[in-house]
């Protein structure tokens, strides 16, 4: 009998290290797998901290230039509009027609000017226009007699085809090349495919511009508009389209200036008919570091939002769940798009889960010290669980301290771990 009671002890002992070592395969599955979730379910902040570094090294070109000697022009907006062949076209390519892989493509050819090499052009949907590139180039080589030079920069799309976080980093790295030029004369390029059959397209580019410069109107003359891709008998059709959007408008466009300010001025330029505009002649705006400000397409603004509330619900959660390693994870994220963007919302929300963290933290520090001011005042002896708790606040101190979270985040106000001491 002691024999088979002596097995069965041994057995339920092996059963229960099976039982554990399972629950611990099982507990480091979860864990991989939610930092997996944790860092698929973010805005790939890789690729837009690269694409940005790609932008800066463009931004340094143009603010390394004389800029008193170089106006420069900036060519933007929707993707696949034809940015790149009509920087081409201007900077004297010469273009010719031809069929890629079964589509229709206008393409530079005899490529004069060595800064024109890195101007990528293509048929497909898909952007190949990865960063903002200048081309200088003086305007006597294509015919106009000027003294001056001029550096053109192609730019990447909005509402690019890689994702909001490439259209994202297109935002921020063409804000900051305008507003290190002394002048820009923005050149907008209305594609006719981009439009749309009920002119959405059109509608959101007016959009995006109208948030690109809120004070619009007082620079409205600088602007030029190029329409491309329009079929031969669509081409005395612009200005009636225009026409019908500004018709069909519903009061809460109305009621946005700018969006009206920049639909008017494209009537009134296409009214004798939609011609190119001499970006040359035209006036500049030449304080484009005060008078440009960040912006991006709704659908990628609806990302970034939806990503903030990702952030606070999960560093919300931690704090729940004491998970300090996560909560100074998001943190850190939730800090680089703030300063990535520099946006007042992202700064409040930022704000908001620093305030909540702190005070769960200061809270479990009165907690603990009133235990031992009870304990003191009434002189009763501390209890286990007494002892337990205040040993896991000192231990939750320690965890934040250990990570750096109030170094990096919480700064001085928050209390030391040492002070439960």
């Amino acid at each position: 009998m002691e024999n088979l009671e002596h097995e069965g002890k041994r057995n339920n002992a092996r059963k229960r290290r099976i039982s554990l070592s399972a629950l611990e395969e099982l507990q480091s599955l979860v864990d991989k797998v939610n930092i997996l979730k944790y860092s698929r379910e973010n805005i790939n902040d890789e690729m837009s901290n690269r694409s940005v570094n790609d932008n800066q090294q463009n931004d340094d070109v143009i603010d390394n230039c004389d800029q008193e000697e170089f106006p420069i022009t900036k060519e933007s907006l929707s993707t696949r509009s034809g940015k790149s062949t009509t920087i081409h076209f201007l900077a004297g390519s010469k273009m010719i027609e031809k069929k890629i892989n079964g589509l229709n493509h206008i393409a530079p050819t005899a490529i004069k000017n060595l800064d024109l090499k890195y101007i990528k052009t293509a048929p497909f949907a898909k952007s190949v226009t990865q960063y903002i590139t200048s081309v200088s180039f003086k305007p006597e080589d294509v015919g106009i007699y000027s003294s001056n030079s001029i550096i053109l920069c192609d730019s990447p799309g909005f509402y690019d085809t890689r994702g909001p976080e490439v259209d994202i980093a297109n935002g921020i790295g063409i804000v900051k090349a305008i507003k290190g030029c002394k002048s820009v004369k923005p050149v907008v390029l209305v594609s006719y495919k981009s439009s749309g059959d009920r002119y959405e397209g059109l509608k959101n580019l007016t959009h995006l511009l109208a948030g690109l410069i809120p004070g619009i109107k007082d620079y409205i003359q600088a602007f030029s508009y190029l329409f491309t891709k329009y079929p031969e008998n669509e081409r005395d059709t612009i200005h009636a389209s225009l026409k019908d959007i500004y018709s069909t408008l519903n009061e809460k466009e109305k009621s946005n200036i700018s969006f009206m300010n920049i639909l008017t001025d494209m009537l009134y330029k296409t009214e004798d008919g939609a011609q190119i505009i001499d970006p040359i002649k035209s006036n500049a705006i030449h304080r484009s570091d005060e008078d440009f400000q960040f912006t991006i397409t709704k659908n990628s603004r609806d990302t970034v939002h939806e990503q903030l509330r990702k952030y606070q619900s999960n560093i919300r959660s931690g704090i729940k769940r004491f998970d300090y390693a996560l909560i100074k994870y998001k943190l850190d994220q939730l800090k680089t798009l703030n300063d990535l963007f520099n946006q007042e919302y992202i700064k409040q929300i930022h704000i908001d889960c620093i305030r909540d963290l702190s005070t769960h933290l200061s809270e479990e520090y009165q907690e603990g010290i009133s235990i031992l001011n009870r304990c003191l005042m009434y002189q009763t002896i501390l209890t286990n669980e007494d002892i337990k708790n205040y040993q896991t606040y000192i231990n939750h101190a320690n965890h934040v301290e250990e990570l750096q979270l109030r170094h990096a985040h919480l700064g001085k106000d928050v209390v030391h771990s040492s002070a439960f001491i």
